[in-house]
């Protein structure tokens, strides 16, 4: 009576709010279209009543319950080996030992929210976890052992860090540092962590923290913390995350470079990065020329382009998409090159026939994607 693949009004009230990895809040997510694998929101006991319908084949032909339990593929990837040899996939479910023969079990992972189900068939019982955590899945083994004395294989093959693992309280404070106190404060904490350990943070770790804080908005914060690792290790992964940094910055010359620097540390990136420096090198020999648009030129291309909009007004051409409240302003390099007014990793251009009138637009990606849309 709780659950819904699309949003209602009292979850504004209702719904827990997410925490991410420091324990800060996240606004929550409001899904206007079911997904089947992400939109449903529901509570513990809800998702419980569904489980014991589950274990008991309600609603089920006995053949498809049968069906359902029937170990159908090897668990493979994600985790260790020594794990999955263990655990099976049946419809829909994992599978694998539990108190009284096979389980099934299945985990949810939607970033802040994280939870997990197991039950046992021969004996209808089972437990269900949610947590609104993104360190949810720390406490899975421990909780796992306090329902079955049974090895945890499902919570091994998942191999979520526990929160109690010295390299998570780490990694953990440091974000909290670089987030809620600045790069210095956190800087130092990096500093502390080598002299202990004899050992620099390794590539994964500072890539980790860097996606960390770009996902916080503090692409200046993750820069300067790339900027200073790069400074005493340039690898290629460095660089180029902090090419990608430095060009949501909007800082392109530099990033740029930092891009070069990387394919030539590591020339099997070119595949990915040889798009990203292109889109660079034009974008910037645009800005160079400095050749801007007249209001008429501006006038033959605004127009609606199959879910595209270029709206002139008082002067100025604004860009959106068909159906949106919010519109940005488009700064002209040319008369059919525009970039986006606070936005450094997208560009449009207008592609317009014998008179300047514009037929199609075509969206410029940072990463190299181009996608059009025709006038009409």
């Amino acid at each position: 009576k709780q659950s819904s693949f699309l949003w209602q009004a009292d979850y504004d009230k209702d719904c827990a709010t997410g925490h991410d990895l420091i324990g800060e809040p996240v606004e929550k997510r409001r899904p206007d279209t079911e997904n089947a694998a992400a939109s449903l929101h529901t509570t513990a006991r809800d998702y419980a009543i569904f489980l014991a319908a589950i274990l008991r084949g309600r609603g089920l032909s006995p053949e498809i319950f049968e069906e359902m339990l029937r170990p159908a593929a090897q668990v493979q990837g994600w985790g260790p080996d020594e794990a999955a040899q263990h655990l099976q996939w049946g419809l829909g479910w994992g599978l694998g030992p539990g108190r009284e023969g096979e389980s099934l079990w299945h985990w949810g992972d939607n970033g802040v929210f994280r939870c997990f189900v197991t039950g046992d068939p021969s004996s209808a019982e089972g437990m269900v976890y949610f947590t609104n955590s993104q360190v949810g899945h720390g406490i899975l083994e421990d909780l796992l052992g306090l329902y079955s004395e049974d090895v945890q294989w499902s919570a091994r093959w998942l191999d979520y860090a526990r929160y109690d693992d010295p390299a998570q309280v780490a990694r953990i404070a440091v974000r909290r540092a670089f987030a809620l106190e600045g790069v210095d404060a956190g800087w130092k904490m990096i500093e502390e962590r080598q002299a202990a350990t004899g050992e620099p943070v390794d590539d994964d770790e500072i890539l980790g923290l860097a996606r960390f804080l770009r996902d916080r908005d503090m692409d200046d914060r993750a820069a300067v913390l790339l900027e200073r690792v790069t400074a005493i290790r340039p690898s290629a992964p460095l660089l180029q995350s902090l090419g990608m940094t430095r060009t949501a910055l909007g800082e392109h010359e530099a990033a740029l470079a930092d891009l070069e620097s990387a394919m030539e540390a590591n020339p099997e990136l070119a595949e990915d990065l040889e798009p990203r420096i292109e889109w660079l090198r034009e974008g910037l020999e645009l800005e160079a020329r400095g050749e801007g648009a007249r209001i008429e030129d501006l006038e033959r291309v605004a127009g609606r382009y199959s879910g595209r909009l270029l709206v002139l007004d008082g002067g100025s051409l604004y860009y959106s998409r068909e159906g949106a409240t919010d519109r940005t302003r488009l700064i002209p390099f040319s008369p059919r090159d525009f970039r986006l007014e606070g936005n450094h990793w997208f560009r449009i251009r207008v592609d317009v026939d014998a008179t300047g009138r514009g037929v199609a637009v075509e969206g410029l990606y940072a990463d190299g994607r181009v996608d059009r849309t025709e006038r009409g």
